[in-house]
């Protein structure tokens, strides 16, 4: 309880001191989140804004991501776990935030990117490389921030959204919000299921159908933004999710009888405070989780659930036009339970980072240092330096070097059997080198952008559950290094005239992600790829708009992959979209119709694991 009480006091500790100071107050001034925490100098960053994604045919972050980002998405099938792998890092590599927060769960060390609806964010950012300087563990590959925010105009407003289509898909999303210049009300709702129960080839000549495979999901959110003062912002953040699914058979199974229950209580209180040359920032934060499993052919049974209580603290300051500074603090405290946990494990973790941005003709730099304490035991310092440098108008150069761990999970440390409360951090360094062109010509007619970067990573001390020898079980243990490098490359072309805009863009990634050692159980040898990581993607988009008429296609390539009993042969995919605006009397809206999959393609993206066909789908959007 003494914990509890120090991250709350360490959370509040900024409106204390700072709160009532309003001397230097500049009068018009927005509220908002620190953006020297948010900015990454030396790497490159995609982002999403809300009036987007309504009329994007994802409809959660992982086809987000799988569309628009070319971030191989290692997804087990329609209503199954979904999760990524940034430049060959795995699950556990990838934070996700939500208003700054971490909202993976610590049992697991990752976040099923399927379960969060792609509409519940104002904003969503795409960060690419290290970044545990700034954010901690498991930023190893890149971070996934998911952001609310209001803009405290005189509103009331609502939208509808209702969604059909193949394989018993229905959805339906509501969102209203009403406010004034000082108090903000966001309540999002969203519901959808389906049935999964699409056709799939054993072979040739032998069909099956994906049965046992039902998905339903609620969400609710809840936003209240308040502004006692022109420079002062207290919000509420409140998100209950609750999701179904039953789990289908393998390829090699004849039945399935697994479903699985989760359920999430996500609560954020924030307080900004934005003076004449600073800005302060607190928050706490308490999530609580459960999963459930149960398989009904075998007769068996899974509880498990953890909860989480965060404090974040920083303040930026201005020091000149050249300098700015921001230092924080961040406190964490985990209990879990478990059936296969032998108690109930506590976790403790407090850190303190300062950032350094200094601006000097074309040139920026970033220095970020982050120390962390983990139940008592400190974890190495950690360093990030970032470099942007303008060498042309149009041309700007990034690089960055960071070093970035990975704590092991609860489920690592304390699953019996297996469990191994000894291992150790994975840790390595990162580097990265690009350069991005972007040119508006005199006509603003005509855009291009374009960009090529360069990454290296390794590393150490690589957690695998492998059996070792004289051993009857898997166990978790820290036993390879892994070597991750490769070239990303994207270029944009734009061409807008009158009521008619086109758009193209190509990108390719190749990614070679490397075992360093030899494994025996399961059998890996030096230098060969990790599993589920395809060496080379490509992937596209051409869009045709006259007036409010819009056409998108999409494309994939994915290269063979390899899987744990059997190879992954490459695939190609190919998505249309067509939406159109419409206005009916007092009444707007959008209609979107899509098709996913139009080339008809048969695949695997994991192993025994079919994805469907072609399949299909239709949106109303109202709006007021």
């Amino acid at each position: 309880m003494k914990r509890v009480w120090w991250i709350v006091g360490i959370a509040l500790l900024p409106i204390f001191a700072f709160g009532q100071d309003t001397t230097f107050v500049i009068e018009t001034v927005d509220v908002v989140t620190s953006q020297l925490r948010n900015q990454v100098v030396g790497s490159s960053t995609e982002s999403y804004a809300a009036q987007n994604l309504q009329l994007l045919p994802s409809r959660n972050i992982a086809e987000l991501l799988q569309q628009e980002s070319g971030i191989f998405i290692k997804n087990y099938g329609s209503g199954s776990i979904a999760t990524s792998s940034i430049r060959g890092g795995n699950a556990g590599h990838t934070l996700v935030l939500w208003n700054d927060l971490p909202i993976q769960s610590p049992m697991l060390g990752l976040l099923d990117l399927s379960l969060l609806p792609s509409n519940f964010s104002e904003d969503i950012t795409v960060q690419k490389g290290g970044g545990t300087a700034k954010w901690g563990s498991g930023a190893v590959g890149g971070v996934i921030a998911l952001n609310n925010s209001a803009n405290f105009n005189n509103q009331i407003s609502g939208s509808a959204k209702i969604t059909a289509g193949s394989f018993g898909l229905f959805q339906q999303d509501l969102m209203a919000k009403v406010g004034t210049s000082k108090f903000q009300s966001h309540t999002k709702i969203s519901h959808q299921q389906a049935d999964n129960d699409f056709t799939y080839s054993l072979t040739p000549t032998l069909e099956r159908v994906n049965e046992n495979a039902e998905f339903r999901q609620k969400n609710f959110l809840q936003n209240f933004y308040f502004r006692p003062k022109s420079n002062q912002q207290i919000a509420t953040h409140f998100w209950y999710q609750q999701t179904e699914r039953q789990v289908p058979a393998l390829t090699t199974q004849t039945r399935s009888l697994s479903h699985q229950f989760d359920k999430a209580f996500r609560l954020i209180v924030d307080y900004k405070n934005v003076q004449k040359q600073s800005v302060y920032n607190a928050k706490i934060g308490y999530f609580k989780e459960f999963l459930n499993y149960f398989d009904d052919l075998f007769l068996t049974e899974s509880y498990s659930n953890f909860s989480t209580i965060l404090a974040d603290a920083n303040a930026q300051f201005v020091l000149n036009n050249k300098h700015k500074i921001l230092i924080g603090t961040t406190q964490t405290l985990t209990e879990a339970t478990a059936d296969n946990y032998p108690e109930n494990p506590q976790e403790y973790r407090a850190a303190l980072f300062l950032t350094h941005d200094w601006k000097y003709n074309n040139w920026q730099t970033e220095l970020s240092i982050r120390q962390e304490m983990i139940d008592g035991v400190l974890v190495p310092i950690i360093p990030m330096f970032g470099l942007d440098k303008s060498l042309a108008k149009a041309v700007k150069l990034k690089a960055k070097v960071s070093r970035n761990y990975r704590l092991p999970t609860l489920n690592d440390r304390f699953w019996q059997p297996g469990g191994n409360p000894d291992l150790l951090p994975e840790n390595g360094w990162s580097q990265e080198f690009g350069l991005h062109y972007n040119k508006q010509f005199r006509s603003k007619q005509t855009s291009i952008k374009a960009s090529v970067t360069a990454f290296n990573r390794n590393m150490n001390n690589w957690i695998m559950w492998s059996r070792l020898d004289n051993q009857s079980f898997w166990s978790a243990n820290n036993i390879t290094k892994v070597w991750s490098r490769g070239l990303e490359s994207e270029a944009e072309f734009r061409y807008r005239k009158n009521y008619f805009e086109t758009l193209i863009s190509l990108g390719h990634n190749w990614v070679r992600s490397t075992n360093q050692e030899a494994i025996t159980q399961p059998n890996i040898p030096v230098n060969q790829q990790l599993f589920y990581t395809p060496e080379h993607q490509l992937f596209g988009k051409f869009q045709l708009s006259f007036r409010e008429l819009y056409a998108t296609y999409y494309h994939t390539f994915t290269s063979t992959t390899l899987g744990v009993n059997e190879d992954l042969n490459a695939y190609h995919l190919g998505n249309l979209q067509f939406w159109i605006a419409w206005e009916l009397g007092d009444l707007q809206g959008d209609l979107l119709f899509n098709i996913q999959n139009i080339w008809d393609t048969d695949y695997f993206i994991v192993e025994r694991r079919p994805m469907a066909g072609r399949h299909f789908n239709f949106s109303v959007v109202i709006l007021n």
